[in-house]
C-alpha cells in the first residue's frame, strides 16, 4: 500500500488489513511486508516500532482507504 510507513526490517512496502475479533468485537490489524514477508498477525505495530510509529501507519492506512476506495451510497 503506497504511502504507508515501510517495513522496519527491509524497508519494503507493507499491506495492512483491518480485522475484528468475532467474540470480543475488538479491532486489530494484520500487517505484512511485501518484500521479506515480516508479519504482525494481530496488533497495531511491529515489535521494534514505537507506539507513535504504529499509530502513524494506522492513520496512513485509514487515509489510504479514504482516498482510494469509493464510499458506499446510502
Amino acid at each position: 500500500m503506497e504511502g504507508l510507513r515501510p517495513c522496519p526490517r527491509c524497508g519494503s512496502e507493507v499491506e495492512v488489513i483491518k480485522c475484528k475479533d468475532t467474540k470480543t468485537k475488538k479491532i486489530y490489524y494484520r500487517i505484512q511486508c511485501y518484500g521479506c514477508k515480516y508479519t504482525v498477525a494481530k496488533g497495531f505495530k511491529y515489535p521494534e516500532e514505537t507506539d507513535e510509529e504504529g499509530k502513524e501507519r494506522i492513520r496512513q492506512y485509514h487515509e489510504y482507504l479514504e482516498n482510494y476506495y469509493a464510499k458506499p451510497e446510502v
